[in-house]
Order: C-alpha cells, then structure tokens, then sequence
C-alpha cells in the first residue's frame, strides 16, 4: 500500500491478512453472497470512520507532500461455522506477532485496540443452529486529502553561523543548547 489509503485499500489490506492468518478459511467481504450453511468462513466489514486530526506526509515515490488527514475506524470481523468462537479468540495472539506488525508499519495501518470476542450464535429456522463470532478492531491510517508538490507551503529561509555551542560572548550555552536560532522579520506568500 502507498503512504496515504483509501478505505477500499485498508480493507483489501485487511482481508491479505487474515488471508495469512487463517488460510484455507475463505474470507469475503460483508454483504456479498454466503457459503453453505455452517461452512466455516470469515466476514470483513470496515464500519464508520472517524477523523482524529491531519497530518502532512513527505510522499517519496512521487517526491512530493500530501496534506493526510487521519482515520479511525472499526473493522468488524465475523467468524461464521462451526469452530468459529475458538477461531476468532487466538486472533489477538496473530494480530500481535512482530512480523505482522512489521506488516502493519509498512502499509501505514495500524491496530489501535481489540476488543472481546461476542459469541453472536444464533438459531436459523429454530432447529437449525449456527455459530457465530464476532470481534472490533479499531483501526487508524491515513487519508490523502491533497497533494501537490512543495511549491504550497510558505518557505522559510534561514541564514546563519554556529560559533560551537557558545554565544557571542565565548561563554557555553545555557542548558541542552547547541545552536540558538532568532528569527525576526514577517513571511512573504
């Protein structure tokens, strides 16, 4: 995936890695046609986003900035079968292995929280039962919101000379101070 995702990226992003986690179980996104009864598979659904604050991004493939606004969202994940309570309970444990989390740091996502397993088995004709799980994720990344080249941004230009850690008066700086900066003057757009 790139620096800044769409949502249809972080859910394919998703599906990848439960592909990984569970494979032979299918796995297929919510709201698209079911396998057999009590087959065992998996439902993935990423519900509302929520912004939680912007942030600008240096795009290296393209060379360029992008003002990235961040997402929030739960990715709901449905385990439906027989086994599916079980199946659903060691995700966390998956979820929280260092190379998936290598994973998740080089495509810009991240797992926030997860949440309990709900056992949601339910009745299909009132003899006929089902397993069910479910569990939230939340989930952040980033969201292009624009991108253009540097030229957007006010420049600032700052000319000087360091004297190795001392004032003008050959005396050491005060504190942690290597370098001290005044800028004076107004931006020009």
């Amino acid at each position: 995936m790139k620096e800044a995702n769409t949502r249809t990226d972080v859910l394919n992003f998703f599906i990848s890695v439960l592909q990984k986690i569970y494979y032979p179980i299918p796995i297929r996104r919510a709201k698209m046609k079911p396998p057999a009864v009590n087959e065992l598979n998996i439902v993935v659904d990423l519900l509302a986003e929520r912004s939680i604050g912007n942030e600008v991004v240096f795009l290296t493939e393209t060379a360029q900035y992008s003002n990235a606004g961040i997402i929030e969202a739960t990715l709901n994940i449905q385990a439906i079968g027989d086994g599916a309570v079980e199946l659903l309970s060691k995700l966390k444990l998956y979820l929280e292995m260092p190379d998936m989390i290598n994973l998740y740091d080089s495509a810009n996502v991240a797992i926030n929280s997860v949440e309990q397993v709900q056992d949601i088995t339910t009745s299909l004709d009132g003899r006929t039962w089902q397993e069910r799980a479910s569990v939230d994720l939340t989930v952040s990344y980033c969201r292009e919101l624009l991108n253009q080249g540097a030229e957007w941004f006010n420049k600032l230009e700052i000319n000087g000379n360091t004297n190795n850690g001392k004032d003008n008066n050959e005396h050491p700086a005060d504190g942690d101070t290597i370098v001290k900066v005044e800028i004076m003057g107004e931006l020009e757009n």
